[in-house]
């Protein structure tokens, strides 16, 4: 058992510190989670496990994770990394059903792609194109993708049309967008008055 847990600390993502689901190897020959070292050599051009100077080409590591996909599912890799490990691919499964389903023109399926995107579930996060589904779920009637919608449109600015989508959402009765939209007005959030009033 220790020689098998010896190899799986090779598997390990030096970032993460978990398996990875899509691993690459980088230039410094180490496999890492393709999102996690993309983040890293977006901010500098060094490898996280040596600190050298390192370029930003990676290789997908296809027998690296069957290797650990069957390590993992025979049982010989256990315990709370391989279950995390489970997890993500799970998430990946599911974004992938939710893809298809929001790509034949279900608004929930669309909404749960959005949020995806936005919180990198199953997929590597991507604002332009949560914000593109969370669109997209709107213009199909989703009351939460509206409300997010808005939400997301107004992050870090105020913004008439976040405003306008939270106000739409929560006078359609969604009840998110109307406790955002009491906040806003209690604490003067989105350009709108301090109103405790109206909130």
């Amino acid at each position: 058992r220790s020689a098998i847990d010896d190899a799986c600390s090779d598997f390990i993502c030096p970032i993460t510190q978990e398996l990875p689901v899509d691993p690459v190897t980088a230039e410094d020959g180490h496999v890492y989670e393709r999102q996690e070292i993309e983040r890293w050599l977006g901010q500098r051009n060094t490898s996280p496990v040596t600190n050298l100077p390192m370029g930003n080409r990676l290789t997908q590591a296809t027998q690296m994770r069957s290797a650990i996909e069957k390590l993992v599912k025979s049982g010989a890799i256990s315990g709370e990394k391989a279950d995390k490990w489970m997890e993500r691919l799970k998430s990946e499964e599911d974004f992938k059903d939710y893809k298809k389903q929001a790509e034949d023109g279900d608004a929930s399926a669309m909404f749960l792609v959005a949020e995806a995107y936005r919180c990198g579930r199953g997929v590597r996060e991507d604002a332009g194109q949560a914000r593109y589904w969370f669109e997209r779920s709107t213009q199909h009637g989703d009351l939460a993708a509206l409300a997010l919608f808005g939400y997301e449109c107004g992050v870090g600015r105020a913004s008439s049309l976040s405003v306008c989508f939270m106000t739409e959402a929560a006078v359609r009765g969604d009840s998110w967008a109307c406790m955002r939209l009491a906040r806003s007005f209690d604490h003067g959030l989105q350009g709108l008055p301090k109103d405790r009033a109206l909130a």
